[in-house]
């Protein structure tokens, strides 16, 4: 996958003046970390790496669908709430 392709299908991320295409959606590596795979206009390899955000691990959904924290507002049902997608703690390359 080209820089280009992976952009468009994926969207990019910055840190420290880097700017990488992310080649996969983000994963979760261990309920504190997301991670996904990226790639940089010269075709070089990273892992990016994201933090949960504060309280994230205690938003599951229970056996009736519904998340287990009272008055929640839906962060078990969509991850788009589990970090702050702008701001990755590292860039390493792979």
């Amino acid at each position: 996958m080209t820089y280009n392709d992976a952009a468009k299908k994926n969207g990019t991320v910055t840190m420290d003046g880097l700017t990488v295409a992310l080649i996969q959606q983000a994963y979760d590596s261990g309920g504190v970390q997301y991670k996904a795979s990226a790639i940089d206009t010269s075709g070089n390899i990273y892992i990016v790496t994201w933090a949960t955000i504060d309280g994230w691990d205690d938003h599951k959904c229970g056996e009736d669908g519904n998340c287990v924290v009272a008055d929640c507002n839906g962060w078990c049902e969509d991850e788009s709430n589990a970090c702050d997608w702008d701001n990755p703690i590292s860039i390493q390359e792979a």
